[in-house]
């Protein structure tokens, strides 16, 4: 074939597809990064990064990565795509004073928080609040100070019809939550919702409640949950609760140390089962209190409670 019809060929497609070019132009990136010097006019390219974490997310890929240059705040962010925003040898941070740092609400989506800093200043609401989703990750991220409002570090509420996962491993929640039942980690599903929990690794301290998994606005399906490797310390109420008023809590800790809260750990009502093995509780105003399910693996040091240390039925592993 000719050059001359070659270029007949190509210019009608050109005609027939005006879009082609624009479209290629604003194909969004698999990664992207944000610098406290950048510009959210910019494309966000490593040489021209955006300024804050929601600039960046809109011309990012779903699925896609968005990596930090330094160490600057880049603002709270309401994320509705799959994204990891990963902030490893920086450290970035969001500030949140009187708002929620990350609001996570799109369904189907996973979400990776990994080497942040979520700085509430006393008065922010949320640290991190999920609301409908498939999965969130948190790895490495410091989440403190959400005083205000809601006054939760995480808060994890799967919607009605959503089984959600939430992973939280090396990471520190501390100094949230106010008068009431909030505090560092709530897991609280909405009706038909249901939650898979493991937390790794994970220092919960000085929060109005520890880590709570609270089955009080569901209906149905319950939550699942394993805690590892942990410390919850300093916490004005429960340290770890399980809340099961009608629909089932199952709750796992392994290696854990319960030290110096309010009630160290809480069962509440026969639905809310916790079993222990190979933990310290020890220093709490109250060791244990159970109206529902305590079974020890036995491997447990549970002393120097100023009350609260039931002899716990044994529950034999498998």
């Amino acid at each position: 074939m000719t050059k001359v019809a070659w270029s007949a060929i190509l210019g009608t497609a050109l005609i027939a597809s005006p879009f082609l070019l624009v479209a290629r132009a604003e194909a969004q990136a698999a990664r992207s990064w944000v610098s406290g010097a950048g510009d959210d006019a910019n494309n966000c390219g490593r040489t021209a990064p955006c300024k804050t974490f929601g600039g960046a997310i809109a011309k990012t890929a779903d699925g896609g990565i968005v990596n930090c240059l330094d160490s600057s705040g880049f603002g709270f962010v309401t994320i509705t795509k799959s994204i990891t925003i990963d902030c490893g040898g920086t450290f970035g941070g969001i500030t949140a004073a009187n708002t929620t740092g990350v609001n996570v609400n799109a369904a189907g989506v996973v979400v990776t928080l990994r080497n942040l800093s979520i700085d509430g200043v006393g008065t922010g609401l949320i640290g991190v609040n999920f609301v409908n989703g498939s999965a969130l990750h948190i790895e490495n991220c410091k989440i403190w100070g959400f005083r205000g409002g809601s006054a939760m570090g995480i808060n994890f509420a799967p919607p009605a019809g959503v089984t959600s996962e939430l992973y939280v491993s090396d990471s520190a929640v501390t100094d949230s939550g106010n008068a009431g039942t909030n505090g560092g980690i709530v897991i609280r599903p909405v009706g038909t919702g249901s939650a898979k929990v493991m937390l790794e690794r994970v220092q919960v301290k000085n929060n109005t409640s520890g880590i709570r998994v609270d089955s009080t606005a569901q209906t149905a399906n319950g939550i699942s949950a394993s805690v590892s490797d942990s410390v919850s310390t300093g916490n004005t109420n429960e340290g770890i609760a399980a809340i099961a008023p009608t629909i089932a809590v199952n709750l796992m800790l392994d290696r854990v140390r319960i030290v110096h809260n309010g009630t160290g750990l809480l069962s509440s009502a026969a639905p809310a089962k916790i079993r222990v093995g190979s933990s310290t509780i020890t220093g709490n105003q109250v060791g244990i209190s159970t109206t529902g399910s305590v079974r020890s693996y036995q491997t447990n040091q549970i002393n120097g409670n100023a009350a609260g240390e039931p002899t716990l039925p044994s529950t034999a592993r498998k």
